[in-house]
């Protein structure tokens, strides 16, 4: 694809990698130049300011929206877009990585740093993607909604979220997040949820977590959903038993390797619509795309086709 410089946002954090994008942002600023043109470039100030720039950009035209920072801008990115509900497919998105999570641009093509990415964004192939919606309840009980592109899960991840988010991530997203799983093996208090995918009703679980998956990674690292494909119209669900503290932490690799379906208790799903009902006291917290937004009840559906992404690997479409 061919990036039109009038028709392209730059979306930047400059607090993304502990402030990393900041302090280099002179050298940041002529890569961009050099490889992409003189193009809009925006930098966000807060939590959910990426939401609002690009909302506007797309309804002032844009129809490519960069970003430079980790997996939580991108997910910003992608609701801006959503909310400014554009054609399916008119809008893309190229990932420059510069975070500490880095899970979606595992399956982003020249995606070891922000200046490889750049560097080929210009002649990197778009694909159609599906992305996902999700009703929630944030955290004061006020109903909402969020989009998401690679992952999201609920239950104890949304825990960890909240431990890594709110710590310096200094030792880099993998161990921030090892880190933070230990700490919510701890913390959490098993949720127990009813499952219905598709109308199925698939009974009551109590869970450690509900992982799904429109790519693959998430948690620093974690292979959570090896079969997920981008543009199949499907998400893949794995759903994570509450298992006692030792057999949790045996079965943790499983979490890294790809194998979580060979956990013997976990249930494995496809579908398009899943709905998630609590049951009991405990809360089933939701970690979308490395973000906690909220908690369940919910319902997660699948937009087919809903944006194009530069630049991913063919592992994650769907052959054709």
């Amino acid at each position: 694809m061919s990036l039109n410089p009038s028709t392209t946002t730059v979306i930047a954090n400059p607090a993304a990698a502990a402030g990393k994008v900041r302090r280099q942002w002179s050298r940041v600023e002529a890569a961009i130049k050099q490889h992409v043109g003189d193009v809009e470039i925006k930098q966000t100030e807060g939590t959910g300011h990426a939401i609002e720039l690009a909302e506007q950009a797309v309804l002032s035209g844009a129809d490519c929206l960069l970003v430079i920072g980790g997996d939580g801008t991108t997910s910003e990115v992608v609701n801006g877009i959503m909310r400014a509900a554009p054609a399916p497919g008119a809008v893309t998105i190229g990932v420059l990585p510069f975070g500490t999570g880095g899970d979606f641009r595992r399956v982003i093509e020249h995606s070891r740093d922000f200046y490889s990415a750049v560097e080929h964004i210009g002649s990197a192939a778009s694909y159609v993607v599906d992305v996902g919606h999700i009703e929630l309840l944030d955290d004061d009980g006020v109903a909402g909604d969020r989009y998401f592109i690679n992952l999201a899960s609920v239950g104890m991840s949304g825990i960890v979220d909240r431990f890594v988010n709110n710590s310096s991530k200094l030792l880099g997203g993998k161990i921030s997040f090892l880190l933070g799983v230990l700490r919510g093996l701890v913390a959490y208090r098993p949720a127990t949820v009813r499952l219905t995918a598709d109308g199925d009703n698939l009974g009551e679980h109590e869970v450690f977590s509900v992982f799904i998956g429109n790519s693959q990674h998430a948690g620093g690292g974690m292979h959570l959903a090896p079969n997920a494909l981008m543009n199949d119209g499907f998400f893949d669900a794995h759903v994570l038993p509450a298992l006692p503290m030792h057999r949790a932490l045996r079965n943790l690799p499983k979490l890294y390797d790809g194998s979580i379906a060979n956990i013997p208790e976990v249930l494995s799903r496809r579908f398009q619509t899943l709905v998630i009902e609590p049951v009991g006291p405990n809360k089933a917290w939701w970690d979308i795309d490395g973000e906690a937004p909220g908690a369940a009840p919910s319902t997660v559906r699948v937009i087919p086709g809903a944006i194009r992404v530069l630049g991913l690997r063919r592992h994650v479409l769907q052959p054709g």
